[in-house]
């Protein structure tokens, strides 16, 4: 059968490597493709996912503990390819309110259902912008670091994205 998952997390890819990677386009063209701990910056992850066809099939990208800061997140709320996209990880990223309130307002990342946010210098703002969005009625499961977040905020949060599935 096909590959399924492509784990290449921990492996320097967003260093020396990463010229090679993109050359291996039919790799990433996997469902579940695991980049974290990579070094990877918002010029890599650039790099990477502008190879349609590959970065069309992806709908799970683990990206935590790379180095992409607010314009890593600018590029992934801009990239089309990632219209299938179920599952996104951007635990560790250095990610502030600004962007995403950028990541809230992307069309393309309407379809994500799991977020994980955690352990990003995201406040009361940038997760208000989650909350109010009108482009992530899929989420079902947001994560994110409840320290800097005010009481009221955290309990939008969880009402909204974290409740537990009804039983029949």
């Amino acid at each position: 059968g096909a590959l399924r998952r492509l784990g290449l997390s921990h492996n320097g890819v967003g260093g020396p490597r990463l010229p090679a990677l993109p050359r291996a386009g039919a790799l990433l063209g996997v469902p579940a493709l695991d980049l974290a701990l990579n070094e990877l910056t918002h010029a890599g992850l650039q790099a990477i996912l502008a190879r349609p066809p590959a970065a069309d099939r992806v709908e799970e990208l683990h990206l935590g503990g790379n180095q992409l800061d607010d314009a890593g997140a600018a590029v992934l709320a801009h990239c089309p390819h990632l219209a299938r996209l179920t599952a996104l990880s951007l635990r560790s990223c250095h990610i502030a309110d600004e962007r995403a309130r950028v990541l809230a307002n992307s069309p393309h990342l309407n379809r994500v259902q799991v977020l994980d946010l955690s352990s990003n210098p995201i406040g009361d703002t940038g997760f208000r912008s989650l909350h109010d969005s009108k482009h992530w009625a899929s989420l079902q499961r947001l994560v994110f670091s409840p320290l800097g977040l005010s009481h009221d905020m955290r309990k939008a949060l969880d009402q909204k994205f974290n409740r537990p599935p009804r039983r029949a």
